[in-house]
């Protein structure tokens, strides 16, 4: 399946080298997951807020053909 993948801020240096601007598309396994998707781009055990289709998700969450994730840092303020 095709999974659109945004990265933002600091997190955008594990982008891929052909992606464009601040996105790339990755192809997974059917059924994969956030943590997977998170493994196949090396982010692995960073802390960041993940969304899918604008919507919070854990890392366990089944990604669908067509989804769109948005890796965030967390955020922190005062």
């Amino acid at each position: 399946m095709r999974i659109e993948v945004r990265l933002f801020g600091p997190l955008k240096r594990y982008l891929p080298q052909n992606a464009v601007g601040q996105r790339t598309t990755l192809e997974l396994d059917n059924e994969a997951t956030v943590e997977e998707l998170l493994r196949a781009l090396n982010i692995g055990d960073i802390e960041c807020v993940i969304t899918a289709n604008d919507s919070p998700v854990s890392r366990s969450h089944k990604l669908n053909d067509g989804d769109v994730v948005g890796i965030y840092p967390p955020i922190a303020g005062g």
